[in-house]
């Protein structure tokens, strides 16, 4: 399924795909009503949700380490080995 937009879950049904586009900017209006939410949590988090989706989420840092914290060795092998 590589290659449709909807990471590796069935394929989209017509209506389906009608509903949430109908749905969508009612969606974005109840985010853009939560911003003047009384609760922080609520407001924060509508924001938060706005913003990622808007320019895309933070990267993050991954480290890894091998056995007993040591460094992992990645050995690139390019033709047949030799």
């Amino acid at each position: 399924m590589a290659g449709n937009g909807n990471s590796g879950r069935r394929p989209r049904r017509e209506e389906e795909k009608k509903l949430i586009a109908k749905s969508y900017k009612k969606a974005v209006r109840v985010l853009i009503a939560a911003l003047d939410s009384m609760d922080e949590q609520i407001k924060v988090g509508a924001a938060k949700y706005l913003i990622d989706q808007h320019i895309g989420k933070a990267s993050q840092k991954v480290e890894h380490t091998g056995q007993g914290d040591k460094a992992i060795v990645l050995k690139v092998i390019y033709g047949d080995g030799d």
